[in-house]
C-alpha cells in the first residue's frame, strides 16, 4: 500500500498568480492524483483563500516555528516561507510522505513529482543539488565557492563554513521527505 502523500506549496497575495499556476500544472499533469495537496497561506485575501480552498486539501496558516526575532530584517511571509517548509509534518499532520514546490514552479509530468516522492519513500530524504553553468552569471566577480563561504559565514564558524562551502548547494525550492526521516529535525535545529 502506498504512503499517505501531500505536495505542499505557500502563497501570500503577491504569489497568488503564480500559486495558481503551480496548482493549475499539478492538475493538468495528475487529475487523478494519489497524494493530497496543500497550501501555506502566508497572507492570501479572503478571495484567494476561497479559491485555493477549492482546489487543495488543506489550506493551512502556519504558526511560527521560531520566535519572530530572528527575522527582524526579513518581511515576515518570507522568513515564515522559509522556515515552515522545516516542520511540514507539524503543520500538515497524518502524512507519510512530504513533497515541497515553490510556488513559482511548474510540474510538466506526473512522473516528477512521483519521482521525488518514491525516492523519499525509499531513502528518507529527496533533494536536488542547485547547480548548472549558467548560474555563474549570479555571482559576479566572484567565485562560487568565495559566494558559498560568504553566505555560510554568516551563519556558522569558519572551519564549518568551509567544509560546507565546499558542498553543492541544495536546491529546497522542490525535495520530498518522509515524515520519519531524521532530517526535518536536524532542519529545524540548524535553522533555530
Amino acid at each position: 500500500m502506498r504512503s499517505r502523500t501531500i505536495v505542499v506549496t505557500a502563497s501570500d497575495e503577491k504569489f497568488f498568480p503564480l500559486a495558481s499556476e503551480l496548482l493549475s500544472s499539478i492538475e493538468a499533469a495528475a487529475p487523478t492524483r494519489s497524494f493530497d495537496v496543500g497550501v501555506l497561506d502566508l497572507g492570501l485575501s479572503p478571495q484567494s483563500r476561497v479559491i485555493v480552498a477549492r482546489r487543495a486539501a488543506h489550506v493551512v496558516t502556519p504558526q511560527w516555528d521560531y520566535p519572530l526575532t530572528m527575522f527582524r530584517d526579513a518581511p515576515a511571509n518570507i522568513a515564515q516561507n522559509i522556515t515552515a517548509r522545516a516542520h511540514l509534518p507539524r503543520h500538515f499532520p497524518g502524512y507519510d510522505t512530504y513533497m515541497w514546490i515553490d510556488a513559482d514552479a511548474w510540474v510538466q509530468r506526473l512522473e516528477g513529482i512521483e519521482l521525488y516522492i518514491s525516492a523519499a519513500e525509499q531513502f528518507g530524504f529527496t533533494v536536488t543539488p542547485e547547480c548548472d553553468r549558467s548560474y555563474a552569471e549570479f555571482y559576479g566577480s566572484m567565485s562560487v565557492l568565495d559566494y558559498r563561504l560568504g553566505a555560510y559565514r554568516l551563519c556558522f564558524n569558519d572551519d564549518l563554513a568551509m567544509k560546507l562551502a565546499l558542498f553543492p548547494t541544495i536546491n529546497a525550492g522542490v525535495f520530498a521527505a518522509r515524515r520519519d526521516a531524521p532530517h526535518w529535525q536536524r532542519w529545524s535545529e540548524v535553522l533555530g
